[in-house]
């Protein structure tokens, strides 16, 4: 049995956040973007739960016996149950996984897993990032292919993820994070309160401007960092960001026009 008793206290403490170990990345969308005269690269990541940390907080939660998995088969894609014991009775969530035909068959399981570990809360949080964006480095954690729209074949880089913020870590991870976000991007950090809602507001206008298809990736991020680059001096960043708006505001009146 698990230190957990009530199903307030069970279902809180699945939900809560991992460690940032037990965090994994993927980059969704990547691509190369010329600044300075160079030709960089960039690549929007997404933040997941690896299988065995959710194993370890199922385990943690409820005890080894006070929760079980079932796979099934729909179609050419693999599905998964996990069923928690809650008041002496199993209650059963299920999601399921991509197609097989596109997935080895253990990867199949294991994101069917996860799916329905989501439907726990487990990881949850998670969907509730904002927009991360890989650092490029020579030290970075991680290393993947990026190509230029067009291009066959790309040129290998390594990258680290972003930081999480501190509402998406555990309490004794908060303050470590803190410390970190201030020493690394206290020089990229709007001074005042009108920079501070210039560049939240710029960050949010961006992000659906992407999700809406009325600006690429690419063109997102090149904007962002000219955002950060002029957080020093507020008149700059409210030029910037009149600017945006202006082209935000005639991208989606050319789209009505053309509906």
């Amino acid at each position: 049995m698990g230190k957990y008793e009530t199903q307030d206290e069970i279902l809180a403490a699945l939900a809560a956040p991992f460690a940032p170990k037990d965090i994994e990345w993927r980059i969704q969308s990547s691509g190369m973007s010329e600044r300075n005269g160079q030709q960089q690269p960039w690549a929007r990541v997404l933040a997941y739960v690896n299988a065995r940390a959710i194993r370890r907080r199922l385990n943690e939660v409820l005890g080894p016996a006070g929760w079980q998995t079932t796979h099934f088969a729909v179609g050419d894609r693999i599905g998964c149950a996990i069923g928690v014991k809650l008041d002496s009775e199993w209650v059963w969530k299920s999601d399921g996984a991509g197609d097989t035909q596109f997935e080895s068959d253990k990867g199949a399981f294991t994101s069917a897993f996860k799916r329905a570990a989501y439907s726990w809360t487990i990881g949850e949080y998670l969907y509730d990032l904002p927009v991360g964006w890989a650092q490029f480095h020579n030290d970075g954690e991680y290393r993947d292919e990026i190509k230029a729209r067009g291009q066959q074949r790309g040129t290998w880089y390594r990258w680290s993820p972003p930081k999480l913020p501190s509402w998406a870590l555990p309490r004794e991870h908060q303050q470590e994070s803190a410390n970190v976000s201030t020493e690394s991007s206290q020089e990229r950090k709007p001074k005042s309160e009108r920079g501070r809602k210039l560049a939240n507001s710029a960050y949010r206008e961006l992000n659906q401007a992407t999700n809406t298809g009325l600006m690429t990736q690419s063109e997102s991020k090149q904007w962002w960092d000219t955002i950060l680059d002029c957080v020093d001096n507020d008149e700059t960043l409210e030029g910037t960001y009149e600017a945006l708006m202006e082209l935000i505001g005639a991208r989606s009146n050319d789209r009505g026009m053309s509906e």
